[in-house]
């Protein structure tokens, strides 16, 4: 093979490419698509957010409720001040307080984290059953209208 063929083999004219065009329509469709995966981002980071706010409160409400369930049923609950539960209530017992990102009871809504509203409801009159719990924890604290809460119910055992 002569230099003249290796020449006209290499830089032959009929080489198949990428045109100006189809690169530009290239770059347009992963630019459309970048855009779109980066929109979703801000809605991704409220999600999130959201979540570990739930997941707080949702702790918070566990903790208080194992706070009643371990303290003696004729006492106060020892950390957060729960009414007793001997003797049983007539009626429901109802109460809210505030507590903070450390989950301890705040002394005003105003500087907690979470609003805590509670209800704890004896069985029917003359009827053996257990108590109910319900527990609610919404947030922020010192809103008229909190805009997120989530909520517990659980049952404590006749004394």
């Amino acid at each position: 093979m002569t230099l003249r063929q290796i020449e006209n083999k290499i830089f032959r004219k009929d080489h198949s490419g990428f045109s100006l065009v189809e690169v530009a329509l290239a770059l347009g469709v992963a630019a459309f698509a970048l855009i779109a995966l980066l929109s979703l981002v801000p809605a991704g980071i409220k999600s999130t957010k959201v979540a570990v706010e739930e997941d707080s409160a949702l702790n918070l409400l566990g903790v208080i409720a194992a706070d009643r369930m371990s303290t003696p049923a004729g006492s106060l609950s020892e950390v957060y001040g729960l009414p007793a539960l001997v003797p049983l209530p007539a009626t429901s017992a109802t109460g809210s307080f505030g507590a903070g990102d450390d989950y301890r009871k705040t002394s005003s809504l105003q500087t907690a984290r979470f609003r805590i509203d509670y209800r704890i409801t004896p069985p029917p009159s003359g009827q053996q059953g257990p108590l109910v719990g319900n527990f609610r924890a919404s947030w922020p604290a010192s809103a008229q209208t909190p805009e997120n809460s989530v909520e517990i119910v659980t049952t404590f055992p006749q004394p």
